[in-house]
């Protein structure tokens, strides 16, 4: 970069426009190599709530309206609004497209429909598709 900035700070139009040009077509942007995820099939992954930290499932539900979630594997604490908006996340992910309620109540477990509106709400956006409503990023 120091010699970027050397070639660069120089007065001559036509060797600075010779250097923008070398510089951009020897550009290579690495972002989109590690911004791609793996694709994966929706019907062979596992639908569940997962620990955000060790990534196993946790059986138990979150029906009981708890805050605090302990996962039963590594004994991490989690916010239960953090571990659904993980999950949905993922389905979105993986799904690779918009998903619906009903899609989502069955990769959460069953978790309550307004529980999934309130957290949806804040952090999905919605649009119709075909008289149903897609929630995606």
């Amino acid at each position: 970069i120091k010699k970027i900035n050397q070639l660069i700070q120089n007065n001559d139009p036509q060797n600075n426009y010779l250097i923008k040009t070398t510089l951009q077509t020897l550009h290579d942007p690495f972002e989109d190599e590690f911004n791609q995820y793996p694709i994966y099939k929706f019907e062979n992954v596992k639908p569940g709530i997962r620990c955000t930290y060790c990534m196993n499932i946790i059986e138990r539900s979150l029906e009981n309206k708890q805050k605090m979630i302990t996962c039963h594997n590594c004994y991490t604490t989690v916010s239960r609004k953090e571990l659904i908006l993980k999950t949905l996340e993922e389905l979105l992910c993986i799904k690779g497209a918009p998903f619906t309620m009903r899609e989502a109540r069955k990769w959460c477990n069953g978790v309550h429909r307004n529980t999934l509106l309130y957290i949806m709400k804040g952090h999905f956006k919605v649009k119709l598709k075909n008289k149903t409503k897609v929630y995606y990023k």
